[in-house]
C-alpha cells in the first residue's frame, strides 16, 4: 500500500479590483488538488455532485465525490487549504464537516505560522487534513460541507467554486452535477457563469435548479460563478422607472433562460413587477410589501394597469413569464405524479395529435417502464389520457389491464408503432417471465385510446 500526499482544496481567497467604488472580494471552494500539480495516474474523478443552498446572508456548499481507483490500493493525506488573498479580509468558512464513504471523520487542523505563497496574490493560512485509503478497483466517496459569506461583486453579490482542480486527476470528471437551492426570495439569480454551458444542460425542478455536465475537461481556474442580487436584473441598474428612462422590459426581450433562475414566487413577482411599472393598485400584501422594500423610490400606484399598455417587448416577457409559470405547474403535476422521483418525456403522435409520454424507467432494465403518463399539454394545461401504475394501466373513467396480482411486477415494455398503437407487455419475477400484453390505439373520434379488437370474419 502506498502512501501519497494530495490536497482537496478548499479555497478561501478574497480578490480585490476597482468597480466603480466597490470592492469584490469573494469566498470559495474547490475540487481536489494532488501536491504535484499534475494529473494522478490511477485514480478517476467518477463523478462530482456540487451543491449550493442559498440564504439571505450566506450560502452552504455541500460537495460529493466518487472516486474510482483503477491502480493499486493507496492510502492518500489529504488537506483542505485555507485560501486568502493577501489583501487583508475577515471573510472565512465556517461549519466545516467532511465525512468518507458516507461516515463522519476526524480531521487535524494546521495553522501556518508564516503563509505559503499559492500565486502573486493567494496565500494558504490553513490546512484542514485526514487520510484517505483508495481500495483498488472501488468506488471510493468523499463529501465535504461548510457555509460561507456572500462575496461582494461590484454592486451584486456572489457564491461560487472552483472545480478546475478536478483536472488534475486521472482522465476527465465523468459527471458533474450542480445543483442550486435558493431558500430566500431575497436573493435573486441573475446569472451563473460556467464554461461551455448551453441551456440543454439545466433543469429547473420545483425548489432548485440543476445543471448537468458529461466529460468535464476543466482548466485549473475553471469555476462555477453565481451572479446574486436583492433584485431580478431588470432593476440592478435602475433606481427609478419612468417613461423617460428606460426600462428594461420595454427595450429587450428577456432571456428564457434566465427564467429557470427564478423561484415560482420570484417569477409572480417579475410579472406583476411589469404593471408596477405603470403604477398599478395591487390588491396582494406581499406584492405590495415587497414593491415598498425594494421599489419605493419609484412606485407610485395611481391607477389599474391593463397589458394593452404594454408595447411589443413588454408583451413578449409579459408571455414568456406566464409560459414558465405554466411549464412548472404542469412540472409540479408530474413530480407529484411521479413522487418527485426521477422521470424522462418524450413525444408521440397519434392521428395527427401530439402527446407527451411521461415515464420512469426500472432502475435495473431501462428498457422496462414501471410508471408512466400519457397526456396532451394544450395552451400549457395537462389532460392525462392514459395512467400506467405499477401492473395496472387505466384511463380517466376506467381500468384497462387485470395482470395477476400474485405475481412479483417488474416492468412494461411498451412499443410504439410510429402514428397507430400502443403495444404494452407485462414482465413479472425480476424480468424472467411475460404474463400479459395489451394493445391500445387512438380512437378520434372517442377522444381516447381504446383496446384493439379483432374481426373474427377475417380468420
Amino acid at each position: 500500500m502506498r502512501k501519497v500526499f494530495v490536497w482537496l482544496v478548499i479555497f478561501i481567497f478574497s480578490t480585490f479590483f476597482l468597480y466603480s467604488n466597490d470592492a469584490y472580494t469573494r469566498v470559495s471552494g474547490g475540487s481536489v488538488l494532488p501536491l504535484s500539480k499534475t494529473k494522478h495516474e490511477s485514480i478517476k474523478m467518477e463523478k462530482e455532485e456540487i451543491n449550493f443552498t442559498l440564504y439571505k446572508d450566506y450560502y452552504d456548499i455541500n460537495v460529493k465525490f466518487y472516486f474510482k481507483n483503477y491502480g493499486p490500493t493507496e492510502t492518500i493525506e489529504v488537506g483542505f487549504p485555507q485560501w486568502k488573498h493577501l489583501q487583508p479580509t475577515n471573510d472565512d468558512f465556517y461549519s466545516f464537516s467532511s465525512k468518507v464513504n458516507g461516515k463522519s471523520n476526524d480531521f487535524a487542523v494546521r495553522i501556518l505560522k508564516t503563509p505559503e505563497p499559492l500565486n502573486d496574490y493567494m496565500v494558504i493560512t490553513k490546512w484542514y487534513v485526514r487520510s484517505i485509503t483508495f481500495e483498488s478497483n472501488e468506488i471510493t466517496t468523499t463529501e465535504v460541507q461548510y457555509s460561507v459569506p456572500y462575496g461582494v461583486y461590484g454592486i451584486s453579490s456572489s457564491a461560487d467554486y472552483l472545480y478546475g482542480t478536478g483536472a488534475t486527476w486521472k482522465d476527465c470528471i465523468g459527471e458533474m452535477v450542480i445543483t442550486i437551492t435558493n431558500k430566500t426570495d431575497d436573493i435573486w439569480i441573475n446569472g451563473i457563469q460556467l464554461e461551455n454551458l448551453e441551456a440543454s444542460d439545466i433543469q429547473r425542478n420545483q425548489d432548485s435548479i440543476t445543471i448537468t455536465k458529461t466529460n468535464v475537461y476543466p482548466k485549473l481556474e475553471s469555476e462555477i460563478f453565481l451572479q446574486l442580487d436583492s433584485v431580478p436584473d431588470c432593476l440592478v441598474s435602475l433606481r427609478v422607472i419612468n417613461p423617460e428612462r428606460r426600462w428594461y422590459f420595454r427595450d429587450y426581450i428577456i432571456s428564457e433562460n434566465s427564467l429557470l433562475y427564478y423561484s415560482d414566487s420570484q417569477l409572480r413577482i417579475l410579472r406583476n413587477l411589469m404593471f408596477a411599472a405603470y403604477g398599478n393598485i395591487f390588491k396582494s400584501e406581499d406584492i405590495n410589501t415587497w414593491l415598498q422594500k425594494y421599489c419605493s423610490e419609484w412606485y407610485k400606484p395611481t391607477q389599474k394597469v391593463y397589458d394593452d399598455t404594454f408595447n411589443e417587448n413588454e408583451k413578449k416577457n409579459l408571455e414568456l413569464i406566464m409560459q414558465e409559470e405554466a411549464r412548472r405547474k404542469n412540472n409540479n403535476y408530474l413530480d407529484k405524479y411521479f413522487s418527485n422521483e426521477t422521470y424522462k418525456i418524450k413525444t408521440l403522435n397519434f392521428e395527427n395529435r401530439i402527446f407527451k409520454f411521461a415515464y420512469s424507467e426500472n432502475k435495473e432494465n431501462s428498457s422496462l417502464i414501471t410508471k408512466g403518463l400519457i397526456y396532451t399539454a394544450d395552451n400549457n394545461d395537462i389532460k392525462p389520457y392514459l395512467f400506467i401504475d405499477d401492473y395496472i394501466i387505466r384511463d380517466n373513467s376506467k381500468q384497462i389491464t387485470y395482470p395477476i396480482k400474485s405475481q412479483s411486477f417488474y416492468g412494461w415494455k411498451i412499443e410504439y408503432d410510429n402514428k397507430s398503437y400502443l403495444s404494452f407487455q407485462i414482465f413479472t419475477d425480476a424480468g424472467k417471465h411475460t404474463t400479459d400484453s395489451v394493445i391500445l390505439y387512438f380512437d378520434k373520434n372517442l377522444n381516447n385510446f381504446v383496446k384493439r379488437t379483432i374481426d373474427p370474419s377475417q380468420y
